[in-house]
């Protein structure tokens, strides 16, 4: 959990986390969804309610195994506001 949270400072995107599960929290690893459903439930909100920004292909299958809408990223470069703002947009206007 250490390693993730570090990551997410030195790359600044701790500004876009209201919560943060690791594989420490949960029983199974991706490309099961429970992480995911963990996460929703801290938020409280509904799956389909949530944007997952994923980098590999387990977590893509964990996330929309658990109902996600999903923005593909291949890079940390690609986890911007323009990028997030955009994909946000076509979910809520398809």
């Amino acid at each position: 959990r250490n390693s993730v949270e570090v990551m997410m400072e030195k790359s600044g995107l701790n500004r876009f986390l209201d919560a943060m599960v690791s594989n420490e929290d949960v029983s199974k690893g991706k490309p099961d969804p429970e992480m995911y459903l963990k996460a929703t439930e801290l938020l409280g909100l509904k799956p389909a309610e949530c944007l997952v920004v994923e980098d590999n292909e387990n977590g893509i299958k964990a996330a929309r195994d658990a109902g996600c809408h999903v923005m593909v990223v291949r890079d940390v470069l690609d986890v911007t506001d323009e990028n997030i703002s955009r994909e946000l947009a076509t979910l809520q206007n398809p």
